[in-house]
């Protein structure tokens, strides 16, 4: 699902490129597992997921798991995991900063499940 406004193009069977927006994707197929949401601040690849992505005008990257895992990568190649409940911001063209975590963040299983991006202001923030 894609929120608009938001600014992105199909790149690809199993990838998409994301400039602005929101988007929550569901993988639930083994086809779809490596599913790539390519953002200005690096792609982020399923590893079999629900998974929301938050992109603002700015290029600030925000990247909650719900369920499962992915994996986000920067400019320079190198890579994390970020695991269910755990969620992450980064910045266009800087390396992968360490992921954060808060008490609601910590929540796995059903709970992760329902949270949903909610306005705040001008920016998205994940909540539950």
């Amino acid at each position: 699902t894609i929120t608009a406004p938001a600014t992105f193009a199909i790149t690809g069977e199993n990838e998409i490129n994301v400039s602005a927006g929101i988007l929550m994707a569901k993988v639930t197929t083994a086809k779809g597992k490596g599913f790539t949401v390519r953002t200005p601040g690096g792609p982020v690849r399923d590893l079999g997921t629900l998974f929301g992505v938050e992109i603002d005008n700015a290029g600030t990257s925000g990247v909650q798991v719900f369920q499962g895992e992915v994996e986000l990568a920067d400019s320079r190649g190198e890579t994390v995991k970020l695991l269910e409940g755990n969620a992450m911001r980064r910045a266009a063209g800087k390396p992968v900063p360490e992921v954060l975590l808060s008490d609601s963040a910590k929540q796995t299983g059903a709970d992760a499940k329902h949270r949903a991006p909610a306005r705040a202001g001008s920016k998205h923030f994940w909540r539950r």
